[in-house]
């Protein structure tokens, strides 16, 4: 597995690409099925493969014709919002591959997810904002493993002044 054609540099094949023969005797994966797993998950791009049938002897034969799959990822849209003290309702555009699961999970209980929880490939998100009687905040809801920022501001505070006495103020 490579990112570049005729390369290894992800997994790296364990027989000499030229000659075929094996780099070490010992069995691989025969006898135990023929579904290759990579063990660390791969970044968004483009890979290429390929693979390589070993007799009992270790010599290998030539390396199939090589092919290439692609790793999408999600995408969020907007990846913020910003809310007055008094709250609201928003959105978000979830675009991913066909087959992609995806979840929605707030961060803050003022932070509430109200629609598309979950999903596979694209969706939308529902959310909604509780009033702010405090101070500003901000909260996240991590969709698709991207991060939404919510911002809300402050609480408004009414103040009245009432005049007592005879002066002029000042």
């Amino acid at each position: 597995v490579s990112t570049t054609t005729g390369e290894g540099d992800i997994v790296s094949p364990m027989a000499d690409t030229n000659s075929g023969w094996r780099r070490v005797p010992h069995l691989g994966n025969a006898n135990h099925g023929t579904t290759a797993v990579l063990i660390k998950p791969l970044p968004p791009g483009d890979y290429y493969w390929s693979v390589q049938a070993i007799d009992t002897a270790f010599a290998g034969s030539p390396f199939a014709a090589e092919s290439m799959f692609t790793i999408q990822e999600a995408m969020i849209d907007p990846t913020s919002g910003s809310f007055d003290s008094t709250g609201g309702d928003g959105t978000v555009s979830v675009t991913a591959p066909e087959g992609c699961e995806w979840s929605a999970i707030s961060d803050k209980a003022w932070i509430t997810v109200t629609d598309g929880a979950s999903g596979s490939a694209n969706g939308i998100v529902g959310y909604s904002i509780a009033t702010n009687a405090g101070v500003a905040r901000s909260g996240t809801i991590t969709i698709a493993g991207k991060t939404f920022t919510v911002n809300q501001s402050a609480a408004l505070h009414a103040l009245t002044v009432n005049k007592d006495g005879t002066g002029s103020g000042t």
